[in-house]
């Protein structure tokens, strides 16, 4: 396959062969046509060449955070004659990829490279299968084959460091985990005992008491006790601005989507970092949790690496599904563009009555507040519908620390003056400074 470079030089040729016979200048005619055989003779080159490569690829880590940097090793193992020297591209979902250039390689001889890969937004990035390309001297011919398989990177929201979302009324046990055994296991203060049950650990069988009684107990530690933390996603393609669903990471689910997800990734790492037991809901019916810490956890952020937008699913149904199972404190990440925006604050609210907890971030500038651009209000607004939460609009991920420790501010506010009549907090914009 002729490269750029051979396409040109052979355009060339054919122009000086053309121009020295019409011009009859017969040393056009040979520099011509002896170009044209210099490419015929890298193609027999080049066809001459058999390559029989083996190309092994380990990605480290093989799951990390928007921002973070992977490092790819590419191992090349030469199963053929002595190779002359090519190029191996590693092609990388929505890049360019990396180039590596090897030397020669005799046979059963193997080549390492590494190139570093950093990432910008979440997703699932595919890395391979890498092209193997090689030319005569002159770079006018060159043919490429493909080797190896790809691996698949994943990419988690970025975590913006936030403080645990407040549990006023104290811990609820065991927050509807459902490995009640080996929450069992690490306690340590002794609770009673109870006859042994098939599938109880014999190391719990309390022996002194056994003999005493004349049957099989165990000892029962006092049950740890553990909050509970629901996050509710909207992934409705018409809250955002821009959103047209398709898939993270190409343009089409937008930057404020993105922005949401971040948020709903803070509010998780910071319960789990408490100890939390954690739940996802979206709008389109997943759910996730609840779970503590290990694979739950991290199913999450496999789930919220590669979400999109869609065109279903409402927020009333998602709040009925939260208010099924123990409410615990519940953190509300909506879109800008609320088309039922009335009706589905006061879904909203209704849970908030119920839950330990409650504060809702909007992404965006809604209507009304001057856009991005328009400046901040920097302060609280008192809404007349009288509802039990605490409202934050957030037009930039990078004013999230901020605007998150004043939502809780405010909601720490309502939840000491609850009475008959709780008012709805709401910031209509916020900022850093």
């Amino acid at each position: 396959m002729l490269t750029r470079r051979g396409w040109r030089f052979c355009l060339l040729a054919i122009a000086a062969a053309v121009a020295g016979r019409v011009f009859a200048v017969i040393e056009l005619v040979v520099i011509g046509v002896g170009a044209l055989g210099l490419v015929a003779v890298s193609a027999a080159w080049v066809a001459g060449t058999r390559l029989r490569l083996r190309v092994t690829r380990s990605v480290q880590p093989t799951n990390l955070y928007a921002g973070d940097t992977a490092v790819v090793n590419l191992t090349v193992l030469n199963l053929a004659r002595r190779t002359p020297v090519f190029t191996v591209t590693d092609a990388v979902t929505g890049t360019s990829g990396a180039t590596l250039r090897a030397g020669p390689l005799r046979t059963a001889m193997s080549s390492t490279g590494s190139y570093r890969l950093p990432t910008a937004r979440r997703g699932r990035l595919e890395v391979g299968p890498a092209e193997v390309t090689v030319g005569d001297p002159l770079g006018l011919v060159a043919v490429s084959v493909s080797a190896g398989d790809p691996a698949v990177l994943t990419v988690y929201p970025r975590i913006v460091p936030l403080a645990p979302i407040a549990m006023p009324r104290g811990p609820e046990p065991l927050g509807e985990v459902g490995d009640l055994r080996s929450l069992r296991r690490v306690g340590e203060d002794f609770y009673a005992l109870r006859d042994y049950t098939v599938g109880d650990d014999p190391r719990r069988i309390h022996w002194r008491s056994t003999a005493r009684l004349g049957r099989p107990v165990v000892r029962e530690d006092e049950v740890p006790r553990r909050d509970r933390m629901s996050v509710l996603l909207d992934v409705r393609a018409t809250s955002y601005a821009g959103g047209t669903g398709g898939g993270p990471g190409g343009g089409t689910d937008g930057d404020d989507f993105d922005a949401a997800v971040t948020v709903a990734a803070g509010a998780i790492a910071a319960s789990v970092r408490r100890g939390d037991a954690v739940r996802l809901v979206t709008t389109s019916g997943a759910e996730i949790g609840f779970t503590t810490a290990g694979h739950g956890v991290s199913d999450i952020f496999e789930f919220l690496a590669v979400v999109s937008l869609n065109s279903f699913g409402s927020i009333r149904s998602a709040l009925a599904r939260l208010g099924t199972r123990g409410t615990g404190a519940v953190v509300v990440v909506l879109g800008c563009q609320l088309h039922e925006e009335e009706a589905d604050l006061e879904a909203v609210a209704t849970l908030a009555r119920r839950a330990t907890s409650l504060v809702a971030v909007r992404i965006g500038a809604p209507a009304g507040t001057g856009g991005p651009t328009g400046g901040p209000t920097g302060g609280l607004e008192t809404a007349p519908a009288g509802l039990p939460f605490a409202l934050a609009d957030l037009d930039d991920v990078a004013h999230l620390p901020a605007v998150w420790n004043r939502v809780q501010q405010a909601a720490a506010r309502l939840r000491g003056g609850r009475g008959p009549a709780p008012r709805l907090q709401r910031f209509v914009r916020d900022t850093a400074g």
